[in-house]
């Protein structure tokens, strides 16, 4: 019954059934509230997703437009990939500069492309650009940014860069830890881009672990049958040959020619870099006709995927020419060691490794054709660069030592000679490197020059 003593509103007859039916009303109001939740929840999933197809559409469109470019109507029948990506790469930051996010994938997508050709300056510059954009645009903390560090990382191994390269990696590594708990294939790309640059650096011990779980990672994602599996494999084997286990590493660059498919072109460039890097092996082993084959097979799909002049050719050319060396064919090693240079230099600073392991095997081949005083010019300069970058006692000024040591021998130096011998005797005999093939060829050298001074020596010491 209505009463008199306050207003009969709206709002005390619903406080009054409130109280009355307060578990019914608490239960609706949890319902309606859960419903609330629902739709706002779908509705901003839904927005979410209608601005990833869109971003999709419009990455998408830009590379269809892309390849497009390279339509013979548009730029002839003899257009270049790496022609079609630099245009690609100016447009972006044209097109996509009023989407970060799909900017930041589309030059990820042109950096990975770049690396896969071997043009590593080039996916540098666009990785950086990737990573900058990202973290401008998502944070730091970004899967986005993430990628762009672990893909960085790998080109900046491949460049030499490893001091940087390992700050990248370890930063991308941590970086994946977080935001995928459960592991993700950009985690492998990290772990991949670390060991690249302990290897780099020397340390082989502390690549191992990394290589490992990169390879389980890529192989719980993408599974055995992938080409970055492959790659993961390859990177075992080296940093296995890198400790001194060869035998290991010989069975796991076995097992990536055994796995990879001849006839999917994606496994065509892990077959040539398991063939060549093989090949470094059986040369120890001294088994060069199956060395020759390696290196004919890995240089000829080389040519095919990254054209005639680049680092992963100069490679194989570098150990063709140790294999003529050790078949006492002087002149033809030099052929190949030289084109091997050449190639080396337009690519890397006179101190790199390579360049100074070509400089010293063309000095040899040179100085067994007869043409020393051409070798000794390749040799002093070797030695030069050596002594630069490396500590004395290295195994490599070793090598460079005593075969300036040979050289000069043939060109009469007998006393500089014997300093350059003794010197790299004193360094091969240290506890790691005594069995060495190069040890072997030292004290080989000393006799012949000790028989060319005609100074008698016990022959029991050589």
């Amino acid at each position: 019954l209505p009463i008199t003593a306050s207003q009969d509103t709206f709002t005390y007859r619903s406080s009054k059934f409130i109280r009355r039916h307060w578990i019914g009303v608490a239960s609706v109001s949890l319902i309606a509230l859960v419903l609330i939740a629902g739709i706002v929840t779908t509705t901003w999933q839904a927005r979410a997703a209608r601005r990833a197809q869109a971003r999709a559409e419009t990455i998408g469109s830009f590379l269809q437009n892309m390849l497009g470019s390279a339509a013979p109507e548009a730029k002839g029948l003899d257009v270049k990939v790496k022609d079609v990506l630099a245009d690609a790469s100016a447009r972006a930051r044209v097109e996509l500069m009023d989407d970060p996010e799909a900017l930041a994938q589309v030059l990820i997508t042109l950096g990975r492309t770049y690396g896969s050709l071997s043009l590593y300056g080039q996916a540098e510059n666009e990785l950086r650009e990737a990573v900058a954009v990202s973290e401008k645009a998502n944070g730091p903390d970004h899967p986005t940014t993430s990628e762009g560090l672990a893909l960085l990382g790998i080109t900046l191994a491949y460049e030499f860069k490893f001091d940087e390269g390992e700050a990248v990696s370890r930063r991308a590594v941590e970086l994946e830890r977080r935001l995928h708990p459960a592991g993700h294939e950009n985690l492998g790309y990290a772990l991949f881009g670390y060991a690249s640059n302990m290897i780099q650096k020397g340390d082989a011990a502390a690549a191992l672990p990394a290589a490992q779980e990169a390879s389980d990672v890529i192989k719980q994602m993408l599974g055995e049958k992938h080409p970055y599996y492959l790659a993961t494999l390859n990177q075992i084997a080296l940093t296995n040959n890198s400790l001194g286990n060869t035998d290991e590493a010989e069975r796991i660059y076995r097992q990536t020619l055994s796995r990879a498919d001849a006839s999917d072109a994606r496994h065509r460039i892990f077959i040539a870099q398991a063939a060549g890097w093989l090949s470094q092996i059986l040369i120890r082993k001294e088994r060069f006709d199956e060395t020759e084959a390696l290196l004919e097979r890995s240089e000829s799909i080389y040519r095919d995927l990254t054209g005639d002049s680049n680092s992963n050719i100069a490679y194989v050319k570098l150990q063709l020419g140790k294999v003529h060396i050790h078949g006492r064919a002087f002149d033809r090693a030099a052929g190949e060691l030289r084109e091997s240079l050449d190639m080396f230099s337009a690519a890397l600073p006179p101190e790199n490794a390579f360049v100074i392991q070509t400089k010293t095997a063309l000095g040899i081949a040179l100085t067994r054709a007869g043409k020393s005083a051409e070798a000794e010019r390749y040799l002093r300069e070797a030695q030069s660069s050596a002594a630069k970058t490396l500590p004395p006692g290295n195994a490599l000024r070793a090598e460079i030592e005593s075969t300036l040591g040979e050289c000069l021998t043939a060109r009469g130096q007998f006393a500089e000679a014997e300093t350059l011998l003794t010197g790299a005797r004193v360094a091969e005999e240290s506890e790691t490197t005594s069995t060495s093939q190069t040890a072997y060829e030292t004290k080989r050298r000393l006799s012949a020059l000790y028989k060319a001074w005609n100074r008698p020596v016990e022959p029991s010491k050589y």
